[in-house]
């Protein structure tokens, strides 16, 4: 076959060599190394014929042919000389490997002459040929919407020339359009043997993974298709597809963090293709933030192990501490507070209304973490609406954390902004356990001061008005009757 083809090509008869990769490479193995090199041949020798019969018409543009054919017979003959009195059937591991570049060497006399047909898949389709016929007629069936038509035709075609990626192509389209996605897949597949360096059989085989529900596998084809479609105007929509197959994964992500499903949580972040601090788009809520809430020190453990970030924050500006002080969750907060010990920050965060982890807790009744938080805060630190520790302990009707926190010297005089008192919030929730804790250590107030406070309040000063109100209502009535003009 060597011989053959250096003789051949000395010779500059490229269409003879072209038919003579072409008897050759049918009976290869499909996507055997062997059979994609003699595929790429045959393209190649195809091109450089065309080239080489318009510059011997004179056609303008075409006169790097003739130093396309000079420098193929040059290094044929050469590697053919090297390899002279070699039989078919012993070719030693080292000759294969000049084989494959005698094969292959028309690619770099076309790369080295700027055809930029070079760095796309050229098709083994010659014009007049029972492939091409089968080809214009799977076209005309996909125009005409019989799809199953087309799928034949190209079928047919396929099975003539088995290494021509643009018939594959043309299938997976006609496959997609019928919703076979798995046939889709499989001519994927077989164009990335083909040509593993071509984004198309990437982007097919993504395209087809994402509508069989496999997202970690589609974002993975997307990815690669990406990497060898840098520059060609299907980046954009690549990047589109790849959003699209990573919002799913990131999905599932969030949802095994909800449900605690440990094992598939750590299969999504062992395969690279989920984002592990993705947020979902109503509330924010990232995988720990759920897993934290949810009670799946497990999960949490294995996010903090893939790398999550412990401070995140949803759209309110709970950080998975706070979620876990909030439900209660004991082993979730044991822990974030040791993955956490070194980041002061994440202890003394705040969401948007400047309650903390701690005031999380004391709402709870979470006393073991109230516990453990305590010594790292102040105790008479206030919230946005004047919301102290001891407020929450109250309104939450915890009687132990509230003990605990007048024993470390909360005031139970303080007021949040409406001038509420922890004694007051204790009253309106009904807590009596709570309110025959506070009340002895409560100062009471004074009727003057009472009334000062009340009117401070927007309650007292709307129960002002309507008294008001009332009073001039009835003056107008009584006023004909005492003989007196109402006032104005």
């Amino acid at each position: 076959m060597l011989m053959i083809l250096a003789r051949l090509v000395r010779s500059e008869s490229f269409w003879a060599v072209a038919k003579q990769l072409r008897q050759h490479c049918l009976p290869l193995r499909v996507g055997s190394r062997a059979s994609i090199a003699l595929s790429r041949a045959a393209h190649c020798h195809v091109l450089v014929a065309e080239l080489h019969r318009g510059e011997r018409r004179g056609d303008s543009g075409d006169r790097r042919a003739s130093g396309a054919a000079g420098i193929a017979s040059s290094e044929a003959a050469s590697i053919a000389a090297a390899h002279r009195g070699v039989g078919r059937s012993s070719v030693p591991s080292g000759s294969r490997r000049d084989l494959f570049t005698v094969l292959e060497y028309p690619y770099r006399i076309l790369a080295r002459f700027g055809d930029s047909r070079s760095r796309v898949p050229l098709p083994l389709i010659q014009p007049g040929c029972k492939v091409a016929e089968l080809a214009a007629l799977a076209a005309s069936l996909n125009a005409q919407g019989d799809h199953f038509g087309a799928v034949e035709a190209l079928t047919k075609a396929i099975a003539l020339s088995p290494h021509d990626v643009s018939l594959l192509e043309a299938r997976s389209g006609a496959c997609a359009r019928l919703d076979k996605h798995a046939a889709c897949l499989h001519d994927g597949e077989l164009i990335v043997r083909l040509t593993p360096d071509w984004y198309r059989g990437h982007a097919i085989c993504g395209s087809a993974l994402f509508c069989l529900k496999q997202y970690t596998a589609s974002v993975l084809a997307y990815r690669r298709a990406l990497g060898f479609a840098v520059g060609s105007p299907a980046e954009r929509g690549l990047q589109s597809a790849l959003v699209d197959a990573c919002g799913r994964v990131d999905g599932a992500l969030r949802q095994c963090s909800m449900l605690g499903d440990t094992t598939q949580l750590c299969s999504l972040l062992s395969s690279g293709a989920a984002r592990i601090d993705a947020p979902d788009e109503k509330h924010g809520f990232t995988p720990l933030l759920l897993a934290a809430a949810a009670g799946h020190p497990g999960c949490v453990r294995a996010l903090l192990d893939g790398g999550a970030c412990a401070g995140a924050r949803d759209r309110y500006g709970k950080t998975a501490l706070m979620w876990a002080a909030a439900q209660r969750h004991e082993g979730v907060a044991d822990v974030l507070l040791r993955r956490c010990a070194s980041e002061a920050a994440s202890l003394v965060a705040t969401d948007s209304a400047g309650w903390d982890a701690l005031h999380a807790a004391c709402l709870s009744g979470c006393l073991p973490l109230v516990e453990r938080l305590l010594p790292l805060a102040d105790v008479g630190r206030a919230a946005v609406d004047g919301s102290t520790y001891l407020h929450a302990a109250a309104q939450g009707g915890h009687v132990a954390v509230a003990r605990l926190l007048l024993d470390r010297r909360a005031d139970p005089s303080a007021r949040q902004t409406r001038g509420k008192r922890p004694l007051d919030l204790a009253s309106a929730a009904r807590k009596s356990e709570v309110v025959a804790l506070l009340r002895p250590q409560t100062p009471e107030l004074p009727p003057s001061s009472c009334i000062a406070t009340g009117l401070a309040t927007p309650t007292g000063r709307s129960m002002a008005i309507a008294v008001g109100l009332a009073f001039v209502a009835v003056w107008w009535v009584l006023a004909p009757v005492l003989g007196e003009p109402p006032p104005t």
